[in-house]
């Protein structure tokens, strides 16, 4: 193996083993809600994967990192979504105050937040889709120069 093939080696196990556990683990901290407790399932399960040493446990791991990178995403996108029906008035129910179900979920109204707040709710989602991202590239690589 080349420097090259054993650089991509050591990114991807450090992306897989250090950086998306610690971002996981500062989502968490970060924001508590529904979101925070379902990164610390995933951050739960991740632990107990071996290295993906074997043909079906690399496909485990890819699995999970795919849960992973769609659910960051799906929860950003929700987030923007209900921001938006927020400014324009829409509830999709037709309770009195359906406040406290939205904010233990993760939605919380931005009109009133200072800046820190909106960027504490907003940027663990971002930043668990970028940094898994990173992690599924450089284990295609991986995967790639193994085949």
């Amino acid at each position: 193996m080349g420097g090259g093939a054993t650089a991509s080696i050591l990114i991807d196990s450090f992306m897989r083993r250090m950086a998306l556990p610690l971002v996981l683990i500062a989502a968490i901290i970060l924001r508590y809600n529904l979101f925070s407790f379902l990164y610390l399932l995933i951050l739960l399960v991740s632990t107990l994967l071996p290295a993906p040493r074997l043909k079906h446990q690399k496909a485990i791991s890819l699995i999970l990192h795919i849960v992973l990178l769609v659910f960051s995403l799906l929860a950003a996108i929700a987030q923007a979504l209900f921001q938006i029906s927020e400014l324009t008035d829409y509830t999709l129910d037709k309770c009195e105050s359906p406040e406290p179900a939205w904010r233990q979920c993760g939605f919380i109204q931005y009109k009133n937040l200072p800046a820190v707040d909106i960027v504490r709710h907003l940027l663990p989602d971002v930043v668990v889709f970028l940094v898994t991202l990173v992690t599924l590239i450089f284990n295609a690589i991986v995967m790639a120069m193994h085949s």
